[in-house]
């Protein structure tokens, strides 16, 4: 009789590798896209008549007396003028990329923060699942695969084939798809999030000239709450990933809280000789299998998956 207890493995997967190849693209690709807008076109050229056009109609219109000029208007034209004069040097257009990339690494970091905390289980002092040490945020979702697809996980559902609760076995299963499109729209949105943070990284140096003038001035507005809406978006997916997750997978180890065993089902042993010995997965012990597999605990998983699914 062999007996099996555990659900998952610790092992780096798929996943991890999937978002890390995603993000290196992402960033080779803005990288040469962006040195080919600062330094291989006219913008630096644009920039400069720009600004000039800039300090030039503000002199004009001031002399004419079209416009008013008080002190704070003045430090505001200023300023601008200091702005656009240090991005379109050198040392700025070469720092820019890295300063962005260093406000999205903070925010991946908080996400990761997020995330090891919500899979933590405090009461018994260890993590829910076992994965390695977070790379990136969702490499919990490389333990909950590793899980779902173990042969302890399968043999425990299917322990309950020969029982009078053997109608849970696919509203199990039927969780468990609920979860994995719930990851997969999750991990879609994750992805674009990075893409746009590295096309709006791309196209700032175009739109932090808009500065200069009013009329244009919400070009940059525009991009700035683009800018600040999809880090605060990864913040968000993490925390509501985290949120499901923990609770899913809580659910889902207090459902399966049994072991169980290679064993006979029914066997026919006429005269002592046996004739027939069907073995299948049983539970080991069927008090802590009707404690573990109730219609209670079996309610509470397809509604953490159905909740999944829905706010992904």
């Amino acid at each position: 009789m062999r007996v099996d207890n555990g659900a998952f493995i610790k092992k780096k997967g798929f996943i991890e590798k999937l978002i890390d190849f995603f993000k290196d693209t992402f960033s080779k690709v803005q990288k040469i896209i962006y040195d080919n807008i600062v330094k291989d076109s006219g913008f630096r050229t644009i920039a400069r008549i720009l600004l000039v056009l800039f300090v030039i109609f503000s002199v004009v219109f001031f002399m004419l007396g079209l416009i008013e000029i008080n002190q704070t208007e003045l430090v505001v034209r200023l300023f601008k003028i200091g702005v656009i004069s240090t991005v379109i040097s050198d040392s700025t257009l070469n720092v820019i990329p890295d300063l962005f990339q260093g406000i999205v690494d903070s925010t991946i970091g908080i996400s990761t923060v997020i995330m090891k905390s919500s899979m933590f289980d405090p009461i018994n002092n260890r993590p829910l699942l076992p994965f390695p040490e977070l790379n990136t945020v969702f490499s919990a979702y490389d333990g909950v695969i590793e899980m779902v697809t173990s042969k302890a996980f399968n043999n425990k559902i299917w322990g309950i084939l020969f029982t009078s609760r053997f109608y849970l076995i696919i509203g199990i299963y039927i969780c468990v798809i609920l979860m994995f499109i719930g990851m997969c729209r999750s991990l879609v949105q994750y992805i674009m999030s990075f893409f746009l943070l590295a096309l709006l990284t791309i196209i700032l140096p175009i739109f932090i000239v808009t500065i200069l003038f009013k009329q244009t001035m919400h070009f940059f507005d525009n991009w700035l709450e683009q800018f600040i809406g999809s880090c605060v978006m990864l913040i968000v997916i993490t925390a509501t990933v985290a949120l499901m997750l923990s609770l899913i997978i809580t659910q889902l180890q207090d459902m399966l809280y049994y072991t169980v065993c290679w064993d006979t089902i029914f066997s026919w042993k006429p005269l002592g000789i046996t004739i027939i010995d069907f073995k299948f997965w049983k539970a080991s012990s069927w008090d802590e299998f009707t404690k573990a597999v109730t219609p209670k605990n079996f309610f509470y998983v397809l509604i953490s998956c159905v909740l999944f699914r829905v706010y992904m």
